[in-house]
């Protein structure tokens, strides 16, 4: 089993992505319907996810698997432009690869989202808070 990531929900509207360790389960249907719950609250969110994707992950998902996820943001294309202000990923200054960089602001932009890169969770943290404030939320 590849390591994948899953959602943590424990700090709504801030919804952590963590990546599964080798010997832990993962259910892409539940952590689906997991997303579409958020969704149907109808509040805005931010997702932090908790360190880059590895290239080989992305490149190791099953095409069945690409090919449903990639139907779900399609289909709630409009409430994630709406509801989720942004996608933060946790990852060091200048530590992104030019390819991997270029295929999530890719993935952001046809969702409909903005992507922003944090050092550390407490920044991930802060960016969150002030992307959620009323009034502040681009």
């Amino acid at each position: 089993m590849e390591a994948a990531m899953h959602l943590d929900l424990s700090e709504l509207p801030l919804i952590w992505m963590r990546n599964h360790t080798e010997d832990e389960e993962h259910d892409d249907e539940n952590e689906g319907e997991m997303f579409l719950g958020v969704l149907r609250r109808n509040e805005p969110f931010i997702m932090i996810a908790e360190e880059m994707p590895r290239l080989s992950d992305i490149a190791a998902m099953d095409q069945a698997e690409r090919k449903e996820r990639a139907k779900l943001f399609k289909v709630h294309k409009k409430d994630l432009a709406r509801l989720c202000a942004g996608m933060i990923v946790i990852a060091p200054s200048g530590s992104v690869a030019m390819p991997l960089r270029v295929a999530l602001e890719k993935f952001a932009s046809a969702i409909g989202i903005a992507l922003i890169f944090a050092d550390s969770p407490p920044a991930a943290r802060e960016i969150a808070q002030a992307r959620l404030s009323p009034g502040l939320r681009p």
